[in-house]
């Protein structure tokens, strides 16, 4: 499931707004809290996202693969669940073209459980993609304007 958004911004900001997996609480809707480096991901990395879903509060370990500036992939697996979430940016005419792509994965004979959560993968991932490309252009103005 893939959707996309514009951003006006280079594909070069936007990189450098999604690499930085301390603003992630900023953009996606479901994180409290970020585990992890103090600087741009990079593949073979990893962070721990807090997350409260229902209320309840849980730790979600993901590794990361990356092809900067255009591809970021992150990823986890546990008890049986795998998630997955793909970002690639491509320059447009008027900034760039951001692309988001979510994917479950769910053992079988829980397919009730799958549908439920694909369909909350691609509602939050539109919602993410959204939030995501304000934060970066409202922290390009921000830049803009304290470099005035």
């Amino acid at each position: 499931m893939a959707q996309s958004v514009h951003v006006d911004a280079t594909v070069e900001q936007v990189w450098e707004y999604l690499a930085d997996v301390r603003h992630l609480a900023q953009w996606s809707g479901n994180t409290v809290g970020v585990i992890g480096p103090e600087r741009a991901l990079r593949t073979g990395d990893s962070f721990v996202e807090i997350v409260r879903y229902l209320g309840i509060k849980s730790k979600q370990t993901y590794s990361v693969s990356a092809e900067p500036p255009n591809v970021m992939c992150w990823s986890l697996s546990r008890d049986g669940v795998g998630m997955a979430y793909e970002f690639r940016l491509r320059p447009d005419a008027r900034g760039t073209t951001l692309e988001g792509r979510g994917q479950a994965v769910v053992p079988l004979g829980l397919g009730f459980f799958a549908s439920i959560l694909k369909w909350s993968l691609r509602r939050q991932l539109a919602g993410d993609l959204t939030r995501l490309a304000r934060a970066v252009e409202q922290s390009g103005s921000s830049r803009r304007t304290s470099a005035k």
